[in-house]
């Protein structure tokens, strides 16, 4: 998303183009959506309508950066996207360094999003490239904490391939299905790259017929950024399969569950659910409950973003997919001293973040004191 560097990428791209085959050509990912910031302009509703008649469905626009910058064109970018019938989302380029920062960013992205018209359901996206920010996953997970007490509900982090690829960030904390990712191939060309995640920005040179300029393209996997897309009246459910109802009992069970294996989180306690995330193995997870459902036991727990995630531990009647802890026996413990944050403790004994809230229990990863203790 951010622009440094454009006229090298630029020339580079245009070399590119000539040393692609017209079968590359073809097979080049898809444009299912946009992101735009100042750089674009005054775009036109006639400019949004010749992106749409090219398969570009939704436009991500940025709205704000830190709390000192407002794009300045994104007012019209967002009510002209809107008129050509495109599913509009907003992004917020962070700054944050620590939890008053985060919040503070938040509430500043949180008041332009409703001068703009955006409501409690549409997409709010936390850009996330910033060499200089510490306790990545900790700080924003503060940040989109904040955009929900501010009355948002529909949330995304975007974030580059080589944090996730190098555990910069834990996506397991954030989930896979609420990340979109930024990687830009050589050869792009069919490829679909991080489709466990939400979405794959995989350019930021395409160019359009009759439209000016270079836009940064993704594919959209969840259908988060362009399932509303006035024009597409056809079905976007997940099919009969993966049924909205509840149509499980869940058996109350405090424990916890550590992989032999990359066990994949669900959505619902159903093969066909959503994958919203994988657990590598010797990862571990605390869960409150479990079910028997499609042939297999499900452990349950609340996620960070207070929705429901269920994960096949085994199937019935065969041995689990890793052991079982009752949540009262410890590996060990380690004492909250003051400046300690759940990242830095989890820096220094190995682990994660999501695995210590997990583990024990801790709602909110920054609401730990001096004197508590630890377990992991």
């Amino acid at each position: 998303m951010y622009k440094g560097g454009k006229i090298f990428i630029f020339l580079f791209s245009l070399l590119g183009v000539f040393w692609l085959t017209p079968k590359a050509l073809a097979e080049m990912p898809r444009n299912d959506f946009v992101d735009v910031a100042s750089w674009n302009g005054n775009l036109s509703v006639s400019d949004f309508q010749n992106l749409k008649a090219q398969g570009v469905k939704g436009a991500a626009v940025k709205l704000s950066e830190g709390i000192f910058y407002l794009n300045p064109y994104s007012k019209v970018q967002t009510e002209n996207a809107r008129a050509a019938g495109m599913q509009v989302s907003a992004y917020h380029y962070a700054h944050y360094k620590n939890e008053t920062e985060a919040r503070n960013e938040a509430d500043y992205f949180a008041r332009e999003a409703k001068a703009l018209g955006f409501g409690k359901n549409d997409l709010l996206i936390s850009d996330l490239e910033e060499y200089n920010i510490p306790n990545k996953t900790v700080n924003t997970i503060l940040f989109l904490d904040q955009l929900k007490k501010d009355g948002f509900t529909n949330l995304m982090v975007y974030t580059s391939g080589g944090w996730i690829d190098g555990k910069t960030i834990d996506v397991n904390a954030i989930g896979k299905n609420n990340i979109w990712a930024a990687s830009y191939p050589y050869y792009p060309d069919n490829k679909q790259w991080y489709s466990e995640y939400a979405a794959w920005q995989w350019t930021s040179t395409k160019q359009f017929k009759n439209v000016y300029g270079n836009f940064d393209c993704s594919i959209d996997y969840t259908g988060k950024f362009t399932q509303n897309e006035q024009s597409n009246n056809s079905d976007t459910s997940q099919g009969s399969n993966d049924s909205n109802k509840n149509d499980y009992v869940l058996t109350e069970e405090k424990a916890i569950f550590t992989t032999n294996t990359a066990v994949n989180v669900r959505s619902k306690p159903s093969t066909v659910s959503d994958v919203v995330a994988t657990y590598d193995p010797e990862e571990s997870v605390y869960y409150d409950s479990y079910t028997v459902n499609d042939g297999y036991v499900w452990i349950h727990y609340i996620s960070y973003s207070g929705s429901d995630r269920f994960m096949a531990v085994r199937e019935q009647n065969k041995e689990a997919w890793g052991t079982f802890t009752d949540v009262y026996q410890h590996g060990g413990s380690y004492v909250v001293k003051s400046g300690d944050t759940l990242g830095t403790i989890a820096a220094y004994l190995g682990t994660s973040v999501s695995y210590l809230y997990n583990h024990n229990g801790i709602s909110n990863p920054n609401l730990i004191y001096a004197g508590q203790t630890i377990y992991y």
